[in-house]
């Protein structure tokens, strides 16, 4: 069905109940006009403000959930160390039956290192934003996140006060076991080094303690997890929900596009001397070199052996996908270096056997390649630099996202 408004027509002859008739409906439309944008403003404004205290409370719940997984780690650290502590101290006479990497390792627990203390980043972001306060409507919320951050406050005096957790070898008597070891390698002096610290009192003390301190840890961690599950049930805030944030945060850039890459890429990490490179073709091949100086007394400047990679790539979604063809090249570049008239026959043979050495490489890998590599990529606003990142699992078994960024020659 069409409505028509019916618009006043000034224009002809009106009657005095016509006048007021037509000056009413002008008067109506108008305050409709008026409430109808002043009214949607108001709403999208309100929306936007429950948008922004939802993502406050996303923010500081993943802060939460970090300071968790930061006291797991915590907790599986002082548990190892304290059970080869145990071990190493039930057999204190006979040190040199614990591998130097294990004594280094429990010098390293008993020594003093930085103080114990969380990114409170977080907590002034949710400090200064009370106008977002405002649109989450559950005190109980704000309540249970002013307990966390006042328990995280606790936890960390506790830790640099309280004498059960305070390392009983300082930073200067470490500095001074050091000087002691032999052309300073300390890994040379662990049995003479740690056999009187594993005979004072404040060293067994710390030792014992380690279960105490292993189990104060786990029962906040636990505290905290639980009230991270209830501050999510309060807001309704899924699992998946706090995953999509945790990626837009990593996540800066733009997912890149075919024309976008086609160019060479310099790796930020690496120096002008060496720099590391990527061309992609645009025919969806592409050329890695991978440069590496190596300095001798025979020569001045930098002698560069070049590591050629060749393939093709491919964008799907958001990910780079590059697939490394066997046989690299393997040469050397002594265009830069610089040496004295009398040791050319010198130079010489020894950038002879270089090559000859590469060769043999060179040959090793006919067959071989990096082989299938994905990366996550992302491209920055201004169209120069590029992310490309994976995961990758640490020492401990730990997932890590590890970031490698690259700019455009």
């Amino acid at each position: 069905m069409n409505v028509k408004f019916k618009m006043p027509k000034f224009g002809r002859q009106l009657t005095g109940k016509g006048f007021l008739k037509e000056i009413g409906m002008t008067t109506l439309a108008t305050t409709i006009s008026i409430v109808l944008t002043f009214g949607t403003a108001a709403l999208i404004e309100q929306h936007q403000k429950k948008q922004s205290g939802r993502q406050t409370a996303i923010m500081v719940i993943h802060d939460i959930d970090e300071n968790i997984v930061q006291l797991r780690d915590i907790i599986r650290d002082e548990q190892a160390k304290g059970d080869l502590a145990r071990q190493v101290l039930q057999h204190a006479g006979r040190l040199d039956l614990f591998s130097s990497d294990s004594l280094y390792a429990l010098l390293s627990y008993i020594t003093e290192d930085d103080p114990f203390a969380f990114d409170h980043s977080k907590e002034r972001i949710f400090h200064s934003s009370q106008e977002a306060w405002k649109t989450i409507d559950s005190p109980l919320f704000i309540d249970l996140i002013q307990q966390f951050y006042a328990e995280r406050h606790q936890l960390e005096e506790t830790v640099g006060n309280y004498f059960l957790f305070r390392k009983p070898v300082s930073n200067d008597q470490f500095y001074r076991d050091l000087l002691a070891s032999p052309g300073f390698n300390i890994h040379q002096n662990l049995p003479a080094i740690l056999s009187p610290h594993l005979s004072a009192t404040e060293t067994r003390n710390y030792i014992t303690f380690s279960l105490w301190r292993a189990n104060h840890y786990s029962k906040i961690a636990n505290e905290w997890q639980r009230k991270s599950d209830q501050l999510k049930f309060i807001m309704g805030i899924t699992d998946d929900e706090l995953s999509a944030y945790v990626e837009r945060q990593e996540r800066t850039g733009s997912p890149v596009g075919d024309r976008q890459l086609v160019g060479r890429w310099r790796a930020t990490s690496t120096s002008d001397e060496a720099p590391e490179t990527i061309e992609f073709h645009g025919d969806h091949t592409f050329t890695h070199i991978h440069r590496e100086v190596f300095p001798s007394m025979l020569y001045s400047g930098h002698l560069v052996r070049l590591h050629i990679m060749r393939g093709t790539w491919s964008i799907q979604g958001d990910s780079l996908v590059r697939d490394y063809l066997p046989g690299d090249s393997l040469c050397l570049d002594a265009s830069k270096i610089d040496y004295q008239p009398e040791l050319k026959d010198t130079v010489q043979r020894y950038l002879a056997q270089m090559s000859e050495r590469l060769a043999v490489v060179q040959e090793q890998r006919r067959d071989r390649s990096l082989g299938h590599r994905v990366n996550a990529c992302f491209i920055d606003t201004s169209g120069r630099k590029i992310e490309l990142s994976r995961i990758a699992e640490d020492d401990d078994g730990t997932n890590q996202r590890v970031a490698q960024y690259m700019v455009r020659e």
